[in-house]
């Protein structure tokens, strides 16, 4: 977990409580530390790419596309998950999920058109048990919880459940 990470957060949780302002401190907080992230990355094992520039952050950070004055979700969950491309894919999952792949908080995102047959026309909420695996040592259990069903990975989890 990264510090840009938390920083989004708390944006999050501070935009469901009403508070602006904290959400805005911690939402341009997590972009700058991510811009600091991934320079101090570009520079392990002695790589060389172009660095991102104080100026180029700064226009960045004064860009009211990118940090408007009323921020929204969509603005947090955006920049959060740029941040967390690359090693953060389940919380990226995670936030889809709690979301429920709304395109009004994840702008521009719609779920493919074409989907798995058993999907029964949803998009996947869970990972499906590996044949060797639970289906092999502990079937019962899986039974006890619906998890042989043919779309057993389209059920919404109960943690995103209003």
């Amino acid at each position: 977990m990264t510090y840009a990470e938390l920083q989004f957060i708390k944006a999050e949780a501070a935009l469901h409580l009403g508070d602006q302002a904290t959400a805005l401190a911690a939402y341009k907080n997590g972009i700058s530390a991510h811009i600091d992230f991934v320079n101090a990355r570009n520079l392990d094992a002695g790589q060389t790419p172009t660095q991102i520039t104080a100026t180029e952050k700064a226009a960045f950070l004064a860009d009211t596309n990118i940090v408007p004055a009323t921020l929204t979700l969509s603005h947090v969950m955006s920049q959060k998950y740029i941040a967390l491309w690359g090693w953060g894919h389940n919380e990226i999952w995670m936030d889809l999920r709690r979301y429920h792949y709304d395109p009004l908080v994840f702008r521009g995102f719609a779920p493919p058109t074409t989907l798995f047959s058993d999907n029964g026309g949803l998009v996947v909420q869970r990972i499906r048990p590996r044949y060797n695996s639970e289906y092999v040592w502990n079937r019962d259990a899986l039974m006890a919880i619906g998890g042989l069903a043919t779309n057993y990975h389209t059920i919404e989890l109960w943690i995103t459940q209003p």
